[in-house]
């Protein structure tokens, strides 16, 4: 367990032309992804929701969900 770094290709299922290689940093012992919103934006993968979060120090964050549409 623990971080590694993967490349990965994300894109627009509708529109395959517009993708992005990126490299993350992956964490074996979650089960979200976490991708910046302006390259989501780019590829045209809208927001369909929020998802509110308790960080370890007991913060609580929002962050929105995406979508193709």
């Amino acid at each position: 367990m623990g971080y590694v770094r993967v490349k990965a290709r994300i894109w627009n299922i509708d529109d395959p032309s517009y993708y992005r290689d990126i490299e993350l940093l992956a964490d074996t012992r979650i089960m979200y992804t976490v991708i910046p919103a302006n390259i989501l934006n780019e590829l045209g993968i809208k927001v369909i929701g929020k998802r509110k979060f308790r960080l370890a120090n007991n913060e609580v964050i929002e962050r929105c969900g995406h979508h193709r549409h």
